[in-house]
C-alpha cells in the first residue's frame, strides 16, 4: 500500500550526476556573486535554475 508523499518529503535519491551539477553550479555561483557583490552599486543577486526539479533531494553525504 503506497502512501501520499508530503511536501517535505525527498523526491528522489541524489544520483551522481545530480550531485555533480550541484556542485559545478555551487563553484560558479560562488564565483560569480563574489565579482558581482563586489561592485560598489550591487544591491545583491537573485539565482533562478530554469533546469530545477521542484521538491528536495535525499543526499547521505
Amino acid at each position: 500500500m503506497s502512501r501520499k508523499a508530503k511536501v517535505s518529503d525527498p523526491i528522489t535519491i541524489a544520483k551522481p550526476h545530480t550531485l555533480k551539477k550541484f556542485e559545478l553550479i555551487s563553484r560558479y555561483v560562488d564565483e560569480w556573486a563574489r565579482k558581482i557583490l563586489g561592485y560598489p552599486k550591487s544591491q545583491g543577486i537573485i539565482y533562478i535554475d530554469c533546469m530545477c526539479n521542484c521538491g528536495m533531494y535525499y543526499d547521505e553525504h
